[in-house]
């Protein structure tokens, strides 16, 4: 994301826990969800292209776009790599420098392979 945009990766930070299932318990074969924050540096100039070619990128990769939404303060992008069971969500806000970034990754026993495409 940060190289896509031209802009620099910061604020990280990681946090892991027990993979929920849909009725609300614990998965008890060992999963873990694990849920990314971290922000890219950017003009807000360069906010809607950044976003655009983000979502072209995911789109031609095969990805579900769930999200893409402009509101009256905010732009917000959001995307599945349904392969890797990972769920990108972007919010870049009127006059911020910033675009901030939560990305989930679901069942993380079986996806930590694809963590390094994150970065």
């Amino acid at each position: 994301m940060a190289q896509l945009a031209d802009g620099e990766l910061a604020e990280w930070e990681t946090r892991t826990g027990p993979c929920h299932l849909k009725t609300g318990a614990i998965a008890s074969d060992g999963r873990w969800a694990m849920t990314v924050y971290a922000t890219v540096s950017l003009p807000e100039g360069k906010h809607e292209a950044a976003l655009r070619a983000l979502r072209d990128t995911w789109k031609a990769d095969g990805w579900q776009i769930y999200a893409d939404e402009e509101q009256t303060d905010r732009r917000l992008l959001g995307g599945e790599d349904p392969e890797a069971a990972t769920h990108f969500t972007l919010t870049a806000r009127k006059a911020a420098p910033r675009i901030s970034m939560v990305v989930n990754v679901f069942e993380f026993r079986r996806s930590a392979a694809a963590l390094s495409s994150i970065r």
